[in-house]
Order: structure tokens, then C-alpha cells, then sequence
């Protein structure tokens, strides 16, 4: 049986995870037959290290084999999760995994929520092969051509980034930038199990771009794609390529001439293997008939028609049909730059949104949720405007809230971090305490506790400044910011306590009522809460208890 210690070295060893082969050594390891005992600390780490430098290519390679079933590929996907999210992993990378997954499972529909998901998430440009992906589903070619432009470096020499713009360019009227793309691509060393999906995007942009006499000769002189290396998603994209390769010469009158080379195709049980000495019709034939069969193999899986209908649309086109592609945005919304300018009505929306969506819940205004947070976000990138400081940072604080809501805990956590050094540098302590306490729920909704729990004492260690003058104002301008009463009540159960222990030193009037003030109004947000008490009435009642005598209580996180 398989030990925890050896597990790091198996994933090492087992290959490339876009591999079939390996894909299944993996879901064997982490999930099918994973150790009966529980791994130490160190064990756990490694492990999740280790998972978490494979786990995003794997999933979408048990994605692209119609044999594993929809039951195993969340089992992976839940275990993943639990690894990274057992040692504070970010887990953006499995997020783009589902949108990557949106092909395979014939889910075209929910690629551009979840890649606009993924994107408020995210610091700096977003996933390449996922925005790719996201446009190609949607013969989105503005969006495809955008996302290649913005790769630089090595990056840029990516096989899948090289041949997955090929028909955007053409079908732009972009002809140089696409054969410049295919040069870079043939001069470029393509990975083994990747050679069958280039194949298929080399061969379907020499059909479409009329050139299917090169394509002709591609399949006779270029070494074919080894099937075994390849998934049997690479092999459909394989097979409807040159399924429109030969449809072309076929449409040209070259159907009964010898098509000159072997063709093998093999996937998820399906096998095709067509003679040299056949003709270019009967080529076609059996090729498309088994980019159908491969096809269906997957609707079956996935419980539905997205793949097969997608592959049908794909294999009718013609060099002439490029024109009506979509020339959408799909992978990016781009806002006015005056609305980016006005951060004040960005603010004022944000807040509407926010109250609309405490009151009837996110689901009621996700897509405007959704159209604001981007909005806000590239104000927030592109627009600096120093006499409207305090601005920015009420707009932050409530962008924020707004990440919460919609799931990207990890960058609303991550803008608290900023937010809290920007108060703290003007002093502003209320909004400092604010943001640290709303990054810290953040962190909490993103299964990282220890990362909210060290936001709560960072939050503890804030309190500890906090004065008795103007205590009423303040804690308005903190619920305020806050928006959430449990998170709320918490922070003020924090200077509740802390202005309780002022009287042990000083007793005064001022103290004793600035910290009545702050015990009544955590009591209060505490009714309002919808969330399980966990401890602070207790906390609240020893508050209480220690106003009405000599001794206070200890500050807590």
C-alpha cells in the first residue's frame, strides 16, 4: 500500500500530467486508493506541494478522456481543493481549471462567468490559456488576438497560444500575423502530447485559409502525432482539422485521388485507420464519421450535446465562412475610461449594489455585481487621483465587500492587506480597522483560516490604539465601512474590551461611557447578525461584568 512519504516522489515521477497515462496514475494516487491513515503535518505539506504543482493540467486531462466519468473528475477536483486549502494554497489556478473544462464537458455557456469569476480574483493579466480557451469556445477572434498580444517572453512561444490564434488572425483579415504565427510554430519543439491538438489547428487554418494543398502534403511528409501521447480530446481536435482539410480537397474536385499517406486515429475506444492507397473521399468519410463517433463519446459522458454540436458547426465550415465568426469581447470587459475616471459614481454604485444584495441576496444583481466589480477594478488599476484619496479608499473598502460576495476571497483579502497600509498611513484608523477586519472574513470565505486569524489579531493589535474621545462617531464610520454585522460586531467587541481595561488604569467617566457606547453597539450588530455566535456574547456579558466592577477583562482576537 501506498505510504503518504512516497506520494510527493510518485506525483514527481509519474510524468507529464497532460499525459492519459499519467492522468490515471494520478486519480489512482490521490484518489482512488490514497492511503487509510492520516498524514502527519509534514506529510500533509508535502503532499500538498506536491499536488499543487500538477493538480491544475491533470484536471483538465481527466477532463478530455470521455472514460472518466463526471463523479471522478469532481472527486479530483474536491481533492485538490482540500490539499491547497489545507496549507492556504491559492486556489485561482482550479478555477481556471473549470473554465479549461467547459470544452471537454460541452458547457461552452459557463466559460465566460466562470473565466469573469476567475478574473476579479486575480492580480494582473489574467490566465492565458484559459482566456484563450473561454475566446475559442466563442469564435471570439478580437478576444483570442487580444489575449496573444499581451503574452511576451518565452510565453509567447507556447505551442497551444501559437496555433490557437491561427484562425483569429484569418478570420481578421490579419493573413501575415497568422502565417507569421505558423512559422514560429513550426520552427518551435512541440511536447508529444500536444502534437495531436497543434495538428488539429495547423490543418483546420491551411483548410479555411484555402491553402489545403500544404495540408495535403503536411499529412504525407510530417511525422504524425503518436495517438497513445495524446488525449482523446487532442484527438477529436486531430481529427475535425483534418476532417476540413480533406473536405476542402474534396470540394475542389480531388476526391478520387489517392490520399498518400496512412491516417491512424485512436481515442476512447474508437479507432480509425485509413490507407494510403484510399481515395481523398473516402478519407473524408471515415474521418469525419469518427470525429462523430469520438464526439458522441464525450455527449455521453457529460450527459448532453454541447461537444457533438460544436463538432458538427466546425466540420460544415468553409475557407468563405469566416466572415460571420463573432467579433465579440467575450474574455474582457472594457469599460469607458470616463466611467473609470468617476470614482465617486463607481462608489455610489458599488454601495447600491451592496445594499440591493444584502436585502435579496447576490443572485438577484450578480450580473451587475459582476459589471461593477470589473469596472471598479480597473479604476482602481488605471485612475490615480491623490485629491480624492479618501475616496479610493471608501471605493476600495467597498470593492472588497463586493469580491466577497462574488466569491474572489482571495484578492479581496489581498486588497485589504493594501488598504490597511494606505489608512495607516494618513492616520485614518477607523477604515484601517475596517479593512483588516473585512480581509479577514475574506480569508475566512476562502478556506484560509490561519490567514483570518492572523487578520484578527493584526486587528487586535490596531485596537490597542484606539482613544475614548469621539467614540459614537467612530464606531459609526467602522459599521459603516464594515457593512457586515457579525464582522462588525466583532471588531467592536475588540475596543469594547479594550476601552473596558482603560478603566483598570484610569478610572474616568469619559472611559466608562466611551465603553458602554462601544459595548451597546456590538450588542447591537450581534442581534442583526445572521451568523452562528461563536463565543461573543460571552465576551460581550464578561464586558459587561467588568463595567459594573473593579477587575476587567483580557483583549482576545
Amino acid at each position: 500500500m501506498t505510504r503518504w512519504s512516497s506520494v510527493p516522489e510518485a506525483l514527481d515521477t509519474a510524468g507529464d500530467p497532460r499525459g492519459p497515462r499519467t492522468a490515471s496514475r494520478l486519480l489512482d494516487l490521490l484518489v482512488s486508493h490514497t492511503p487509510d491513515d492520516e498524514p502527519s503535518p509534514e506529510e500533509a505539506a508535502a503532499v500538498a506541494g506536491a499536488v499543487a504543482e500538477v493538480d491544475r493540467r491533470w484536471l483538465v486531462t481527466l477532463g478530455e478522456d470521455p472514460a472518466h466519468p463526471l463523479d471522478a473528475i469532481e472527486a479530483a477536483t474536491a481533492a485538490c481543493r482540500a490539499w491547497r486549502t489545507l496549507t492556504g494554497t491559492s486556489l485561482l489556478p482550479l478555477r481556471y481549471a473549470a473554465v479549461e473544462l467547459c470544452g471537454p464537458l460541452g458547457t461552452p455557456e459557463e466559460a465566460v462567468p466562470a473565466l469573469r469569476s476567475a478574473r476579479l480574483d486575480t492580480f494582473g493579466a489574467p490566465d492565458i490559456h484559459a482566456a484563450l480557451a473561454t475566446a475559442r469556445l466563442h469564435d471570439d477572434d478580437t478576444g483570442a488576438v487580444r489575449t496573444a498580444a499581451a503574452v511576451s517572453g518565452p510565453a509567447a512561444q507556447d505551442p497551444l497560444l501559437l496555433s490557437g490564434v491561427l484562425l483569429a488572425h484569418l478570420a481578421q483579415g490579419q493573413r501575415v500575423e497568422a502565417e507569421d504565427a505558423l512559422m514560429r510554430l513550426t520552427l518551435s519543439d512541440v511536447p508529444g502530447v500536444l502534437a495531436a491538438r497543434v495538428r488539429g489547428d495547423v490543418t483546420g487554418y491551411l483548410a479555411l485559409s484555402g491553402q489545403w494543398q500544404r495540408g495535403l502534403a503536411l499529412l504525407r511528409h510530417a511525422a504524425p502525432p503518436e495517438p497513445a501521447a495524446a488525449t482523446p480530446w487532442s484527438v477529436l481536435q486531430q481529427a475535425v482539422g483534418t476532417g476540413q482539410l480533406l473536405a476542402e480537397a474534396v470540394r475542389h474536385g480531388h476526391g478520387a485521388q489517392a490520399l498518400g499517406v496512412d491516417i491512424l486515429l485512436a481515442g476512447a475506444g474508437q479507432q480509425l485507420k485509413v490507407s494510403s492507397w484510399d481515395t481523398l473521399g473516402h478519407a473524408h468519410e471515415d474521418v469525419t464519421a469518427f470525429a462523430r463517433a469520438l464526439a458522441a463519446s464525450f455527449d455521453m459522458r457529460n450527459g448532453s450535446t454541447g461537444v457533438g454540436s460544436r463538432v458538427e458547426r466546425r466540420l460544415s465550415a468553409t475557407a468563405g465562412a469566416l466572415g460571420p465568426r463573432a467579433y465579440g469581447t467575450v474574455t474582457a470587459a472594457v469599460a469607458d475610461r470616463r466611467v473609470l475616471a468617476n470614482q465617486a459614481r463607481l462608489l455610489a454604485r458599488t454601495r447600491e449594489v451592496l445594499v440591493t444584495a444584502s436585502g435579496y441576496g447576490v443572485d438577484s444583481v450578480r450580473e451587475q455585481a459582476m459589471t461593477t466589480a470589473e469596472e471598479v477594478s480597473q479604476s482602481l488599476a488605471l485612475v490615480v487621483d491623490e485629491s480624492q484619496l479618501e475616496t479610493v479608499v471608501e471605493l476600495r473598502l467597498a470593492f472588497a465587500r463586493l469580491l466577497v460576495l462574488l466569491g474572489a476571497g482571495e484578492r479581496a483579502a489581498r486588497e485589504c492587506e493594501g488598504t490597511t497600509e494606505l489608512c495607516l498611513s494618513q492616520g485614518w484608523m477607523e477604515l484601517a480597522l475596517a479593512s483588516t477586519a473585512i480581509g479577514a472574513d475574506a480569508a475566512r470565505d476562502c478556506g484560509s483560516t490561519a490567514r483570518s486569524e492572523r487578520a484578527w489579531e493584526q486587528a487586535a493589535g490596531l485596537v490597542r490604539s484606539w482613544g475614548v474621545p469621539r467614540t459614537r462617531e467612530r464606531l459609526t464610520v467602522l459599521a459603516d465601512a464594515i457593512g457586515s454585522a457579525a464582522t462588525g460586531a466583532r471588531a467592536m467587541t475588540l475596543i469594547a474590551e479594550h476601552l473596558t481595561r482603560l478603566l483598570t488604569d484610569e478610572p474616568a467617566e469619559a472611559a466608562s461611557d466611551a465603553a458602554q457606547e462601544a459595548l451597546s453597539r456590538a450588542r447591537a450588530q450581534l442581534v442583526r447578525s445572521r451568523e452562528p455566535d461563536t463565543g461573543l456574547s460571552a465576551r460581550l456579558e464578561a464586558v459587561a461584568a467588568s463595567l459594573a466592577g473593579p477587575v476587567a477583562g483580557p483583549t482576545q482576537p
